[in-house]
C-alpha cells in the first residue's frame, strides 16, 4: 500500500516537472518573439532554439527570460525615442510649412495697393460659410487669386461679399465671392469700381467722362448740383459732368471742358458774357454791375454792363433803352461822361446815369452842344436863330476868336455877334456875316476907319495911302485935308 503511494507520488512529481517544463519553454518563446520584433538585430534569440532547449531548467528558463524581457524593455525604450525623435521632427517640419503657408495667406492691409497673389487649392463649405484651403491644407486668409477670379477671405477665413473695407479702399464682392470691377449697380445707386476692385470716389474720369462718387466713404455716384474743392459741377442723369452751355432750372450756365462751372466776366467763343458771382453761375442779361469805380482806394460808384437776350455783352455799341441811348466800350462797360466814337464825340450821365445827352449841356463849366445824334456839334452851328461857333469838342466859343481867317465876337452866350461891339474898351464893327471890318467903312454919313486888328480908330490923326485923316473920339473922321 505504501510502495504503491510513493509510485503515485512520483508520478504526480513527473508530471509536474513536465507542466514546469512545458511552461518554461511557451515563456521562452513568447520571449523570443518579443525580442525579435524589438530588435531584429538579435539573432542570439530565436523562437526555435527556445522551444527544442529541453535541457533547461525551469530556473534557467526563467532567468533567461527575465534577462531578455530586461533586453526588450530597453529596444523597446531606444525604438521609442528613435519614434519619439522623428515624430518631433516631422512635427517640426509640418509646422515650418504650415507657418510658411500662413505668411503667404497674408498681407499688410495698411497699403492702397494690395497683392492678390495666385493659389491653389479646394473650397469646402463649413460653419459659417466657404473656406478655401491651399495644396497644404492650410487654410487662406486675406487677397487671393483663384482660378484667375479675386476672393476675400476674412480673419476667420470665411469668403467675404458684399462691401469689404481692405486698407484705405473699399471693394465689392459678388454671392459668389469674387470681385466686381467696373459699374456695379446696388439698387437705383450706382458705383464704380477699378481695375484693381477698388471703389471709385472724389471727382474721377471714366471712359473720358467725369464722374463724382462722393466721398471715399460713400462712392454712390452723384448727380445734379455738387461743390467740389471751391468749384462748381452739374452732373446730368447719366451722372456724367456736363460741358458747355446747359440749360438747368430755366437759368443758363457754361462749364468748361473740365466741367467746371464759370462764373463772372467770361469770353466764350468771341462773345462776352457775364456768369454771375462766385456762387451763383448763372448767366446774366440786362443791367448788371460789371466793376466798380474808385478814387483814392475808396468805391465811388459801380460800373454797369448791358447783356442781351442771349447773354452776349453789348460791346462798342448801342442800345435803346427806356426812350434813352446809352453807348458800351469794347469791354461792355456803360460809357460816362465825354466819349470818342467813330471819331466823334457824345457826352453821356454819371455813372449811374449813362444816358447819352442832346442839345446844350453844361459840362465842367463849360457849354457844349449835341445834336439829336448826340453827337458833338462842331464849327459853325445855327442854333435856334443865333449863330454858334463850336470847339473839337463841342464846346461852344465865346469873346473874340479868329476863325478861318476872319475876327468874330461871339458874346458870353456863345451867340455871334454883328454890328457896333466894344470889347475890352475897344470897338469893333461886325458885318451881316459876324466878321470884323477892317479899312474904310461908311454906314450913313459918317465914315469909319478900322485898323488891320479890326479895332476902330479915334481921336487920333491916320495918314492913309499918303493923305492924312482925322478921327474924332466916335470914330467918326472930320472932313477936310489936315
Amino acid at each position: 500500500m505504501l510502495k504503491e503511494s510513493q509510485g503515485n507520488g512520483m508520478a504526480k512529481i513527473k508530471t509536474l516537472r513536465h507542466h514546469l517544463l512545458v511552461m518554461a519553454t511557451c515563456l521562452a518563446m513568447m520571449l523570443a518573439s518579443t525580442c525579435f520584433v524589438a530588435s531584429a538585430t538579435d539573432e542570439d534569440v530565436s523562437a526555435n532554439g527556445a522551444a527544442n532547449n529541453e535541457a533547461i531548467s525551469t530556473e534557467e528558463s526563467t532567468d533567461a527570460a527575465s534577462n531578455q524581457n530586461e533586453d526588450a524593455t530597453e529596444n523597446r525604450q531606444d525604438a521609442s525615442s528613435a519614434d519619439s525623435a522623428a515624430t518631433a521632427q516631422a512635427a517640426d517640419n509640418k509646422a515650418t510649412d504650415r507657418a510658411a503657408q500662413a505668411r503667404a495667406a497674408t498681407y499688410d492691409v495698411s497699403d492702397d495697393e494690395l497683392s492678390a497673389p495666385a493659389v491653389s487649392g479646394t473650397w469646402k463649405s463649413e460653419s459659417g460659410g466657404w473656406r478655401f484651403y491651399n495644396s497644404a491644407g492650410v487654410m487662406q486668409k486675406g487677397l487671393f487669386t483663384i482660378d484667375g477670379k479675386k476672393y476675400y477671405l476674412g480673419p476667420d477665413g470665411i469668403m467675404k461679399t458684399g462691401w469689404q473695407q481692405i486698407g484705405s479702399h473699399y471693394y465689392y464682392f459678388g454671392s459668389d465671392g469674387s470681385m466686381r470691377t467696373g459699374w456695379l449697380s446696388a439698387g437705383s445707386t450706382w458705383y464704380y469700381l477699378h481695375s484693381d476692385g477698388s471703389m471709385a470716389y472724389g471727382l474721377e474720369e471714366v471712359e473720358k467722362l467725369l464722374y463724382f462718387f462722393g466721398a471715399s466713404n460713400d462712392g454712390a455716384m452723384k448727380t445734379g448740383w455738387h461743390k467740389v474743392s471751391d468749384a462748381y459741377y452739374y452732373f446730368g442723369s447719366s451722372g456724367a459732368a456736363v460741358k458747355g452751355w446747359q440749360k438747368i432750372g430755366g437759368y443758363w450756365y457754361y462749364f468748361d471742358k473740365m466741367g467746371v462751372m464759370l462764373t463772372g466776366n467770361q469770353v466764350l467763343d468771341g462773345k462776352s458774357y457775364y456768369l454771375g458771382a462766385a456762387n451763383d453761375g448763372a448767366m446774366k442779361t440786362g443791367w448788371q454791375i460789371v466793376g466798380a469805380v474808385y478814387e483814392s482806394n475808396k468805391k465811388i460808384a459801380d460800373r454797369w454792363g448791358y447783356y442781351g437776350a442771349d447773354g452776349a455783352a453789348l460791346e462798342n455799341n448801342w442800345l435803346k433803352y427806356g426812350g434813352y441811348w446809352y453807348h458800351f466800350d469794347e469791354d461792355g462797360v456803360m460809357q460816362t461822361d465825354v466819349a470818342e466814337i467813330d471819331g466823334k464825340y457824345y457826352y453821356f450821365g454819371t455813372e449811374n446815369d449813362g444816358r447819352m445827352k442832346t442839345g446844350w449841356q453844361k459840362i465842367d463849366n463849360t457849354w457844349a452842344y449835341l445834336g439829336a445824334d448826340g453827337a458833338a456839334r462842331t464849327g459853325w452851328q445855327k442854333i435856334g436863330s443865333y449863330w454858334y461857333y463850336l470847339g473839337e469838342y463841342g464846346e461852344m466859343e465865346t469873346d473874340l476868336r479868329n476863325i478861318d481867317g476872319g475876327l468874330y465876337y461871339l458874346g458870353g452866350d456863345g451867340a455871334m455877334r454883328t454890328g457896333w461891339q466894344q470889347v475890352s474898351g475897344d470897338w469893333y464893327y461886325f458885318n451881316a456875316s459876324g466878321a470884323a471890318v477892317s479899312g474904310w467903312l461908311q454906314l450913313g454919313s459918317y465914315w469909319y476907319y478900322f485898323g488891320e486888328d479890326h479895332k476902330m480908330v479915334k481921336n487920333t490923326i491916320k495918314e492913309l495911302d499918303g493923305k492924312k485923316y482925322a478921327f474924332n473920339s466916335d470914330g467918326v473922321m472930320l472932313s477936310g485935308y489936315l
